[in-house]
């Protein structure tokens, strides 16, 4: 906890609501309270004040970590700032249960309406990581988020028919030219999952 740098994106959560919303790490004193900035919300039922549970949300060295906390103190001036409280324990959401097997497979990617041209460079039973160049990226506006929703589609070595899977965005590195994105799988049906074990079994994931 102590390596987060100020100006950590934050993504926060009011409890029992959907909606996340955008903040930035201030201000930290160990073991006392955190700094964030004040998200701002449209919704008039999204109010934050002292007593509200919210759940924080963070991207650390690649991984997805999360913590539940509440707000002790909300300020005004000289800026809408969020004071809550340090949290006890912090939730890596990135633990794998999978041994993962280093590929490389032509795929696409689906956000919404956009389709990028991608490549699966690991895999395993229950997610996969996933590289697109930067180039298939330009000109949109909007870039990917953690927790968002994706389709992929692609074939596996040897095995006939093409997979269509849906996951879960759970992490995202950018690097010089490429991005590189981990997904957890969603529900897999039962006619994919069994290619996709008939590929991965015999290397031993």
């Amino acid at each position: 906890m102590n390596e987060i740098e100020l100006g950590t994106p934050l993504q926060v959560q009011l409890e029992k609501m959907p909606d996340r919303f955008k903040s930035v790490l201030v201000g930290i004193d160990p073991g006392q309270y955190m700094i964030i900035r004040q998200p701002v919300a449209d919704d008039a039922k999204v109010i934050f004040v002292p007593g509200k549970v919210v759940v924080i949300r963070f991207l650390h060295r690649g991984s997805v970590y999360g913590f539940q906390t509440e707000i002790i103190s909300v300020v005004k001036v000289p800026a809408a700032l969020l004071f809550i409280k340090y949290p006890a324990t912090i939730e890596d959401h990135n633990l794998r249960n999978h041994k993962r097997v280093d590929c490389y497979l032509p795929s696409h990617l689906k956000l919404g309406e956009m389709t990028f041209n991608s490549r699966i460079i690991d895999l395993s039973k229950g997610g996969c990581q996933v590289a697109i160049e930067i180039s298939e990226m330009e000109g949109i506006s909007k870039p990917m988020d953690v927790d968002q929703q994706v389709d992929l589609s692609f074939c596996l070595p040897g095995l006939a028919g093409e997979i269509n899977l849906e996951g879960t965005v759970k992490k995202i590195l950018n690097d010089k030219n490429q991005i590189r994105i981990g997904l957890k799988f969603s529900e897999i049906d039962a006619k994919y999952k069994a290619k996709l074990y008939e590929f991965l079994v015999p290397a031993g994931a």
